[in-house]
């Protein structure tokens, strides 16, 4: 009997000392592809949250304990580590869960248990429409489509505001951006004189763009992935050298994709990051990235920096680590991180400015910050 009270007793004391330790920590999970097809993207965004929690290590008085896990780039992987993770009480929040496909799984599941959910680089359009609870930091495919039409018109010096679209039928994201760009240059003042499409399985483009050249538009959107953008950009070299060309954040890698990069001139796009933009808070972050990791910061460690950023205001916000409270901070919250200045709006979708890059005698170079809402 003796032995049996000092087992209960035994168990009371290591269950208290547990339940005392838990309570010294903030547990905040991530969910990366650290194998399988989308690896790097995935320990590019490790490594940015893991710097922004060296950086602040406590929160209200209490240590950081990050606990990250590894989707292996699969989508029902994804979703059960979801449900794992939301099945352990400790855990206050998940910041990040993968790319588009990967976040999207996972954010049509959380109403289950509903923890604050961050995606730092899904654009997919109807993300944050799964619940409350889901906040998206980087911008949607929508506002890429917005923000190069507002751009056109406002800095291009258009001298008859006329412009032309040559998108993917087969492919949303192009599909999705084209619509967003038409509809915005033609609230804009602008006139679409002709849109083109083509299927992902296209390589020559003589037709659309011989129809294109025809009317001489002033400008040229192509939403595409980057492997159809520089198919089209050597093939553009032919018929009109001198249009300019928009285009949305997968421009980014054309310069490494294209047979001849010195014709890559009077290109533009948005992208959510770039690592020579020249604010103050951008320069503290790439000498303390690359101090780290001996590496240069892409877009995905930038936009997972400032996720766990925000995530740490909301609980400082909040003095709390409850799920609702930390949903009603992260809706009030105004934050100037690495990307720019960042709010949600009332579906939880990021207010923010976005970067403008030229490219020029086949150089990527930063030309200004964009306030795709203004």
């Amino acid at each position: 009997m003796r032995n049996k009270k000092f087992f209960i007793i035994l168990v009371f004391v290591v269950c208290f000392l547990g339940a005392c330790k838990n309570k010294d920590n903030i547990d905040i999970a991530g969910i990366f592809p650290l194998s399988g097809d989308y690896y790097l993207d995935g320990i590019d965004k490790k490594c940015g949250i893991e710097l922004a929690i060296s950086q602040r290590p406590n929160a209200i008085g209490k240590k950081i304990n990050f606990i990250y896990v590894d989707s292996k780039s699969e989508r029902i992987e994804a979703i059960n580590l979801y449900n794992k993770l939301a099945g352990n009480k400790n855990i206050c929040g998940i910041i990040d869960c993968g790319n588009s496909t990967l976040a999207e799984d996972v954010a049509s599941v959380s109403q289950k248990k509903a923890l604050p959910l961050i995606v730092s680089t899904a654009s997919v359009e109807k993300i944050t429409s799964y619940g409350t609870n889901v906040f998206r930091i980087a911008c949607s495919d929508k506002m890429q489509g917005e923000c190069m039409a507002k751009f056109a018109l406002k800095d291009l010096g258009l001298e008859n505001k006329t412009g032309a679209v040559l998108y993917n039928k087969e492919n949303n994201y192009s599909v999705t951006l084209a619509k967003a760009f038409v509809e915005s240059f033609k609230k804009g003042g602008g006139k679409i004189l002709i849109q083109q499409d083509y299927l992902n399985s296209d390589t020559d483009f003589s037709l659309q763009l011989s129809k294109i050249a025809i009317l001489k538009p002033e400008v040229l959107f192509l939403p595409d992935y980057t492997y159809n953008i520089a198919l089209i950009l050597d093939q553009i070299k032919n018929k009109n050298p001198d249009l300019k060309i928009l285009g949305p954040n997968t421009c980014e890698n054309i310069i490494n994709q294209s047979s001849d990069k010195l014709f890559l001139n009077q290109i533009y796009f948005c992208t959510n990051y770039f690592y020579d933009n020249p604010s103050d808070k951008n320069k503290a972050f790439v000498k303390a990235y690359e101090e780290k990791y001996k590496k240069k910061p892409s877009t995905f460690s930038a936009l997972a920096y400032d996720s766990c950023n925000i995530f740490l205001d909301a609980i400082e916000k909040a003095q709390s680590t409850k799920y609702d409270d930390i949903i009603r901070a992260l809706n009030e919250i105004s934050f100037d991180g690495v990307v720019g200045q960042i709010k949600f709006d009332e579906n939880r979708n990021p207010i923010r400015d976005l970067n403008i890059i030229e490219i020029s005698n086949g150089q990527n170079k930063f030309l200004k910050v964009f306030d795709s809402y203004d």
